[in-house]
């Protein structure tokens, strides 16, 4: 994965995620007809209800595959296109484009409400320049579409006999069982016409410890008749579908049924429920017992593999317990075998049963490119020397912590940094102590420097752990051109040639070197890692040996060294979403439990705010999922700190629960992430958030983004002009020509000392202080783009040391390589010279 800085821009947020891969709609029928002008599309969008107040078009230009629109049809995530008429299409949006544009990105959605399918390509070189879309279809058509009665998943099975729906009038409902699937309804007559078993639904209330987004819904309930040989495991591995009815009896709305609710208040809670249960490959002598939750599933099965990935013996059937847990007890030999889970499961996106082969979601080693899990026994296997008996550095609170955050890849791949080539990026390149990274490591450390903050090093999915299928800036233009020879610099004859000197070469002014670039972005090893495909397994391309355990014990190596210099060790981590949904071949979670790790919008479409496919860490095997694995990196790897990519997408409890059960094998372990505030759990929509307001009290550290925009002035993803226009403290010593107003940007230079001085004092919320009018205000009532911008309750003494921005509650100091000099003044978060 790629990230795109001014993608992102659009939700609003300040913070730096990964950009998502997007897919292409598609089809062979040409249209010509481009609305009347050559240099303009049209969309049209029909939806139910026929309501378009507020549904409108995000269109932006970000990727340079699918760059189309002209400058002014660009628009920000809050004001989105807007139709100019409607039609008997629905309504109509005009685009216009770039001379010889074949491709535009866009999103349809009103607010957070989006139609699903995520960030979308319109490929005019197949569709041509007017198309049509409908209501929850993700595609493009270039032909007109009609909408359906049967549209979305929409209801949700809230326990064994509830089931709710945001639906209102006076109707006759029903809930429809299908094992395999296949329901079909005739829209011009409302008749079913696919056989089912029906249940009849009668209004009740809703049930106390519903989650709060089925508050407006109703509540209906339903009971499996005596006499039927359906069973309650059935019913949720089949298709669900609500209908409702008018007074003739016809069908006039039906839709799906999200189960996540029912299966966490059925299996996954309880005294004998599935949160208590130790999940994974759980080995005892050379054998394992395997234990995967899927109480979807019809059935589970057990593959092993040796070395060379060649299956061993037969499928081996796991057995159902009555939490949805699959297991097998005391496999034989078990140890050192790589193995995956055969699932057999009802998906409701596809509406059929499928019959995959997954890895495990617990899985604690892998092969390459994590295509097999593998057993191991962290307690005893994969260790350096001396791993059990290190010295970890400590301190005695919170803010002593001076944190220097850097990604492993780019900490000792520099070009002539003393080392040897093939350990460059590598965890084990920490060894070599004559490297020029190593010892400025060694030189921070001594000189105050406590904490390593590892950017992702957890299994990602999005580099190949192949080498001879990467290609790096240090390989040839050759290698390139073996792997893809419709790179452009195939052509000019330089296949001898390293890729590092060929851009060193270019003429800066041309874009020559973006276009190389744009060649190797997708087969190079550069990766900040925010693109999740295992959570409790080291990343392979980091390791000599991507295959199997070599990964672990270079990654215990790295670790033992960096606390053998004096440095604690953070890791961060992103639980907030996953690479990949469905059956895509990167998606695990999904494959087992569809619709239950994954977000999933009212319509039932995987929410995608993050970036990606968003996790429910609301749900409570996703959060158990979580904890296990921060517990897991705790023991298993001595890791003394975590910090989290969009906390405040994961509920307030969770975050607290997780620091409880880390503490419980690590009690100096420290908390820290990004509070935004943002997406689909914005305001507390779906829980309490784990944002910066509501952590206040809790000892989990949130990044604050008050100081740092004040003195660097404007936002982190302002683009173009406005990172001159929005000038701060830090770079308005001279007023540039932006300036417009000189009184207008003096006034927002004196708001932004009101900040300044705020994150001097913590963000305390109660903190008193003069404004820049000289009113008394408290540091809540300083605004912060219409934010309260103190929000802390704790203060603690902040070392005066070098300062660039304030970023957590304790005032800890947290340092990060710039890409140029730049002259400090003092700590909370510091840029050192390098």
């Amino acid at each position: 994965m790629k990230f795109k800085i001014n993608k992102l821009a659009r939700y609003t947020m300040p913070l730096f995620v990964a950009a998502t891969l997007v897919a292409c709609g598609g089809s062979s029928n040409n249209n010509d007809d481009d609305g009347g002008n050559a240099d303009q599309s049209e969309l049209n969008y029909l939806r139910k209800d026929a309501s378009y107040d507020g549904w409108g078009l995000h269109i932006w230009n970000d990727d340079p595959t699918c760059n189309g629109a002209a400058d002014s049809a660009v628009t920000s995530w809050d004001t989105p296109l807007a139709p100019v008429e409607t039609g008997d299409n629905g309504a109509v949006y005009k685009i216009d484009l770039k001379p010889g544009a074949t491709c535009v990105t866009y999103i349809m959605h009103k607010g957070n409400e989006k139609e699903p399918g995520g960030d979308r390509k319109w490929d005019m070189s197949t569709l041509g320049k007017k198309v049509y879309l409908a209501q929850g279809k993700p595609e493009l058509s270039a032909t007109p579409v009609a909408l359906s009665l049967y549209e979305g998943t929409k209801g949700a099975l809230i326990d064994a006999s509830t089931v709710a729906w945001d639906t209102s009038g006076d109707a006759t409902y029903e809930i429809h069982y299908l094992e395999t699937g296949g329901f079909a309804l005739d829209d011009d007559t409302g008749e079913i016409t696919s056989p089912s078993v029906k249940l009849e639904l009668t209004a009740k209330e809703m049930p106390e410890g519903a989650a709060k987004r089925y508050a407006e819904y109703k509540a209906f309930g339903f009971a499996i008749p005596q006499d039927s040989s359906l069973t309650d495991a059935e019913l949720i591995s089949g298709q669900l579908v609500l209908v409702a009815k008018n007074a003739e009896g016809k069908v006039f709305d039906a839709t799906g049924v999200q189960l996540a609710p029912a299966l966490d208040a059925v299996y996954a809670t309880g005294d004998e429920g599935a949160q208590k249960e130790t999940l994974g490959a759980i080995v005892t002598g050379s054998d394992a017992t395997f234990k995967v939750w899927a109480p979807t599933a019809k059935n589970v099965s057990l593959y092993l593999y040796d070395d060379n990935l060649a299956q061993v013996g037969d499928a081996v059937t796991m057995t159902r317990k009555a939490n949805g847990t699959w297991e097998v007890q005391n496999v034989t030999d078990a140890l050192g075998k790589y193995y995956r889970y055969e699932v057999e499961v009802y998906h409701s996106a596809l509406d059929k049963v499928e019959t995959l082969q997954v890895t495990d979601p617990y899985s604690l080693s892998l092969s390459t490119n994590s295509l097999y899990s593998q057993v191991v026994d962290l307690a005893m296997d994969a260790k350096p020397s001396g791993w059990e008996d290190h010295t970890i550095p400590t301190v005695d609170r919170p803010e002593q912590l001076v944190i220097y955050e850097t990604h492993l890849r780019d900490l000792t791949s520099a070009p002539n940094d003393g080392g040897t080539d093939a350990l460059d990026g590598k965890y084990i390149a920490i060894t070599e102590t004559d490297r020029k990274s190593v010892m400025q490591l060694e030189s921070l450390a001594q000189n105050g420097m406590n904490v390593a903050h590892l950017m992702n090093v957890f299994d990602i999915a999005t580099v190949d752990e192949d080498p001879a299928k990467r290609v790096d800036l240090g390989d040839t233009v050759a290698k390139l051109c073996e792997i893809k020879a419709s790179a452009a610099i195939c052509d000019d004859g330089v296949n001898d040639s390293v890729i590092r000197d060929v851009l060193e070469g270019y003429n800066p002014e041309t874009g020559d070197a973006q276009a190389l670039m744009n060649d190797l972005r997708s087969i190079d090893s550069f990766n900040w890692g925010y693109d999740p495909f295992h959570y409790t397994t080291p990343e392979g391309s980091y390791a000599t040996d991507a295959m199997g355990t070599k990964r672990i014990e270079e990654y215990r190596t790295l670790i033992m060294k960096l606390h053998a210099m004096g440095y604690r060790v953070v890791m961060d981590v992103v639980y907030n979403h996953t690479n990949a949904d469905g059956i895509a071949p990167k998606s695990v979670l999904d494959k087992i439990v569809p619709g239950y790790y994954q977000r999933l919008n009212a319509s039932g479409f995987v929410e995608t705010s993050t970036c990606c496919s968003n996790t429910a860490t609301e749900n409570v095997m996703m959060g158990k999922l979580m904890t296990d694995s921060l517990v897991t990196w705790a023991k298993e790897y001595k890791i003394d700190g975590f910090r989290f990519d969009l906390m405040g997408h994961q509920p307030k409890q969770l975050m607290v629960d997780s620091l409880a059960a880390v503490k419980e094998v690590d009690p100096d372990t420290y908390f820290y992430g990004e509070g935004w505030n943002f997406g689909e759990v914005a305001d507390n929509a779906l829980f309490e958030q784990a944002t910066q307001p509501n952590m206040g009290g809790t000892e989990i550290g949130t990044f604050s983004d008050r100081l740092r925009d004040a003195v660097r002035g404007g936002g982190p993803f302002d683009g173009g002009n406005q990172l001159r226009e929005n000038q701060g403290f830090a770079t308005a010593g001279v007023w540039n020509e932006m300036q417009a107003d000189e009184d207008t940007s003096i006034l927002k230079l004196r708001e932004a000392g009101d900040l300044i001085r705020l994150g001097m004092a913590g963000n305390l919320a109660n903190f008193v202080m003069l404004d820049h009018t000289g009113k008394t205000k408290r540091g809540q009532d300083v605004n912060y783009n219409g934010q309260k911008a103190g929000y802390t309750l704790i203060h603690r003494k902040i070392s005066p040391m070098y300062q660039n921005m304030i970023t957590k509650h304790f005032g800890i100091i947290i340092c990060t390589k710039p890409h140029q000099k730049f002259l400090l003044l003092t700590v909370l978060e510091c840029k050192l010279l390098p």
